[in-house]
């Protein structure tokens, strides 16, 4: 009886884990209800698996459920810590208004991979979002004087982002952040 029932576990843990890939694979595409609900259903079996937890953070933050996002980034980060977990924990608090926290993910970020455009973009949005110009100027400014190591599509992007932003301060033209079209939540 012993024996049946650790098989009988086995498979149940195998049929969450086939699922859970398969989730995985879907959700790198799609925040969808059915997929948030699927993750949250297997949350249970698998809330102390770091890759689990990330896909389902990322699936929520992708949903607009970037509150719940926040709070399973809480419980990954007991389990691990990376670049993209706090990039993504970073935008999550960006959306929700949480600025000082998107700035504080931003960074560690930026710590993590000091030579990534990334943090600082998540940073010009953050600061221009909470009508903070003159640290959107300064990170704009560092943005621009930044070596471009690996070029890529995303860096020329970010580049062209701090540019516009100087030029239309420089030029008087944006007064609040609304008019920048990066600012929005």
């Amino acid at each position: 009886i012993m024996a049946l029932a650790v098989v009988a576990m086995t498979i149940g843990r195998m049929t969450d884990e086939i699922s859970w890939c398969r989730l995985k694979r879907i959700s790198d595409h799609s925040g969808s209800k059915a997929v948030v609900e699927e993750f949250t259903r297997l949350y249970e079996n698998h809330g102390t698996d770091q890759y689990f937890l990330f896909s389902y953070m990322v699936t929520l933050y992708k949903a607009g459920r970037c509150e719940e996002a926040i709070g399973i980034y809480e419980k990954l980060k007991e389990y691990c810590w990376s670049y993209q977990m706090e990039l993504i924990a970073g935008d999550a608090c960006k959306q929700v208004q949480r600025y000082d926290e998107a700035l504080e993910h931003y960074e560690t970020a930026g710590n993590m991979c000091p030579v990534r455009f990334a943090p600082l973009s998540g940073m010009l949005d953050t600061y221009i979002a909470d009508r903070r110009y003159d640290e959107a100027d300064s990170v704009a400014g560092i943005i621009l004087g930044k070596r471009i190591k690996v070029k890529s599509h995303k860096v020329f992007k970010v580049k062209d982002k701090a540019r516009e932003w100087m030029t239309e301060r420089s030029n008087g033209l944006l007064s609040v952040a609304e008019e920048y079209p990066y600012a929005s939540h």
